[in-house]
């Protein structure tokens, strides 16, 4: 059944028989002061942990432990990031418009959210829970390898907005304590 879901989903986002279902737009607006990391136009701020690095990427925002290394490009280096027990937190902010009238990746979620109610799909390696978000219901998902929990994504819809919450590869059982400090100061106005 899941497998057929995700089929579905993966379906949904590419093409049907005469194109793409839904379009997608990564937006941009964040603003970075000290911490703080905002989004006047999509009503989001966010505080990043004491001391860590903040990259905007204009359609994303990154937040990397202060051991976090970084080659001569300016990219991470996965490799040192992973000997150092580094941490990251990846926040995007994706807006959907309907095409053909059929659901976007917004209006599935929330369906998955309802789903994740009833625990029914949760397995050793993928456990998807109901959590709020800024008052907002939100689907969290957490991706184990042998009972060590190895990502967290949060995604919280809402209208056709979708606001993107992730650790990336966990290195470390710290980086779960700083994305959840970080999560819970996550605001969503408007």
């Amino acid at each position: 059944m899941v497998a057929g879901i995700f089929s579905w989903y993966v379906w949904l986002q590419t093409e049907d028989n005469e194109g793409v279902i839904w379009e997608k737009e990564d937006v941009d607006g964040y603003v970075v002061e000290g911490r703080k990391i905002t989004n006047p136009k999509y009503g989001l701020a966010m505080m990043a942990p004491e001391g860590w690095i903040i990259k905007n990427y204009d359609d994303q925002i990154n937040i990397f432990s202060p051991n976090t290394e970084f080659n001569e490009n300016g990219e991470y280096m996965m490799s040192k990031m992973r000997e150092q027990g580094g941490c990251g937190i990846a926040l995007k902010i994706e807006k959907y418009k309907k095409i053909q009238g059929l659901d976007t990746h917004a209006d599935y979620l929330r369906i998955l959210i309802e789903e994740a109610k009833t625990g029914k799909f949760n397995t050793e390696e993928i456990k998807e829970e109901v959590i709020n978000i800024a008052g907002h219901e939100s689907l969290k998902t957490t991706y184990f390898k042998k009972g060590e929990e190895i990502s967290i994504e949060i995604k919280t819809p809402i209208g056709n907005i979708v606001y993107d919450f992730t650790t990336g590869v966990i290195y470390s059982n710290h980086c779960i304590d700083y994305f959840q400090d970080a999560i819970n100061t996550v605001q969503i106005s408007g």
